[in-house]
């Protein structure tokens, strides 16, 4: 009945929240009774709602801040572009709910996930030496019956060096979190990513291959 009500009622992320909610809890209305309770599940939709307004609203302002700020830096003699942000999780058993790079938000990656993207931050146009962001990330609370979710991080990320000013790609692992500016996606034999740090992605082609494509028009090396 409380599943119902909820589904019929809200926005489409809402909604979507909801669905994913009820469907975590489901496996374990027998050993968590409490976890998955109907007061429970209202009370973490109360806080989802608010700590959700309250980001994407924050979110809104920080790409607008970013706006202005790319118009002083071109206005400064630095040009920059905007780019759009995408998550990758390489993690087995972690999700992220949601991730932050210097105040505009990215796309929630479940495990050994990602690829979503969303809009946009602005990095310089040419790349130059002591470039970062700043990460800001929320595990999701129901990774694991036994084990709670980490706390929120925030973190500064150097960006290697990037020929063209393409997707900012967010790599999270266990451990670490990389950053890769490249129009190109993992699958791509010239994604500037080592086979290790890539896993579980893998290349689609050699870069034989794509080489002889590109000089026949048909692809790109410039990653």
């Amino acid at each position: 009945m409380l599943s119902s009500a909820i589904l019929n009622h809200g926005s489409s992320h809402t909604l979507m929240y909801w669905k994913r909610l009820i469907t975590v809890c489901a496996p374990f209305n027998q050993r968590r009774k409490d976890s998955c309770s109907p007061p429970f599940i209202v009370l973490r939709y109360m806080n989802h709602k608010i700590t959700s307004r309250t980001r994407i609203l924050s979110s809104i302002k920080n790409f607008c801040l970013t706006l202005i700020a790319s118009l002083l830096m071109v206005g400064c003699g630095e040009r920059t572009t905007a780019v759009s942000i995408t998550g990758y999780n390489h993690t087995t058993d972690i999700s992220i709910s949601e991730f932050y790079v210097n105040g505009v938000m990215g796309p929630n990656v479940d495990s050994e996930s990602g690829g979503a993207e969303t809009c946009c931050v602005a990095i310089p146009t040419v790349w130059r030496p002591g470039l970062a962001v700043k990460i800001w990330w929320k595990y999701d609370g129901f990774t694991e019956e036994t084990t709670p979710a980490s706390p929120s991080a925030e973190i500064a990320i150097p960006i290697p060096e990037y020929k063209v000013p393409g997707r900012l790609q967010v790599h999270f692992y266990r451990e670490k979190i990389k950053i890769v500016v490249s129009p190109c996606s993992p699958q791509h034999p010239f994604y500037p990513m080592t086979k290790d740090d890539l896993a579980p992605w893998k290349a689609s082609s050699t870069k034989e291959s794509m080489a002889e494509a590109a000089k026949r028009g048909g692809g790109s090396v410039e990653c």
